[in-house]
């Protein structure tokens, strides 16, 4: 019996070791967060960042976690003739082996609502970026004005 336990224990632990080493594997590669400073009392605003799956396996972008807002979420702006309009990305945001997906102005972004104080230029802001694969990832965003964040995703996105 007690054969058998030990041989169970080592077939676990070297399944968690294969688990982490899987995991670190794949990682997703997170570049230039930033986040829209607020105008006047709004209560919303908008975040940005550059993921990149530097892995071999699919993952997905699901959520988002902060204590800054009462709600946050993955949304998609487009724009059909003429009109602008913005929904939530269901079922999160796909992010293939190798592909980057750019979260900036005017298209994907993690919009932020029901703020409890303005967001300030310049102010950091912790969140969790939530993977379908590679778990919670933890995400220092700093505040910016728009003009601000415009060059610094075009920065971010030069060469591609």
């Amino acid at each position: 019996m007690l054969g058998k336990l030990l041989k169970y224990m080592s077939v676990l632990m070297v399944s968690a070791v294969v688990a982490v080493g899987a995991a670190q594997a794949d990682p997703i590669e997170v570049t230039s967060p930033v986040l829209r400073t607020t105008i006047g009392d709004s209560r919303v605003t908008s975040a940005y960042v550059v993921l990149r799956n530097k892995g071999a396996a699919q993952d997905r972008l699901l959520g988002v976690q902060t204590d800054i807002a009462k709600m946050a979420g993955i949304h998609s702006m487009t724009q059909k003739d003429g009109v602008m309009s913005m929904a939530p990305v269901e079922g999160g945001l796909e992010l293939a082996p190798g592909a980057k997906v750019v979260l900036a102005p005017m298209g994907l972004h993690i919009m932020l609502m029901g703020l409890a104080e303005p967001v300030v230029s310049g102010q950091k802001v912790p969140m969790i970026l939530i993977f379908e694969k590679a778990g919670e990832m933890p995400v220092t965003f700093t505040a910016a004005p728009l003009a601000q964040i415009r060059k610094a995703m075009k920065k971010a996105t030069a060469g591609d």
